[in-house]
Order: structure tokens, then sequence, then C-alpha cells
């Protein structure tokens, strides 16, 4: 059985831009349009160090949350 996709892999998570280096927390608008992919955010939400990306996604769209398609789009 294969468990990963062709987008999967060890990625590094991205942080939220109020992050600081003593108080890191995930971006959440990544964690729910990539977490799925990110075999990282999977192992972490697996030791209940984040939320799962789906609960995220579907919190984000009860709250009419708009979150862009990727992050060259939260740019723009």
């Amino acid at each position: 059985m294969k468990t990963v996709g062709k987008e999967d892999g060890f990625r590094q998570i991205m942080a939220c831009h109020g992050s600081t280096v003593d108080n890191p927390h995930v971006c959440f608008g990544y964690l729910a349009q990539e977490g799925e992919r990110n075999l990282n955010v999977r192992v972490a939400v697996i030791r209940h160090e984040m939320p799962a990306p789906q609960a995220v996604y579907e919190a984000c769209t009860a709250a009419g949350i708009r979150l862009h398609k990727n992050y060259r789009a939260v740019l723009s």
C-alpha cells in the first residue's frame, strides 16, 4: 500500500507571521491548504502538536475566512 503521493514530502512547515523564536506557531492558512501533503504535519498531528489540517480548513470555511490558493496569491 502506498500512503504518500507525488507531492508529499518532509517539507518545512510554514510559520504564522505572528510567531516568535520563543513561541512559534504554524500558519493556519498553510495548514488548511497544504497540511495534508506535508509529512511533517502528519507526524505533528499524530503527536497532538497541532490540529488536523481538515479541521482547520472546515473551521475557516465555517467562519467565512478566505484562504488563498498559494503563497504567491497571499503576496498579491
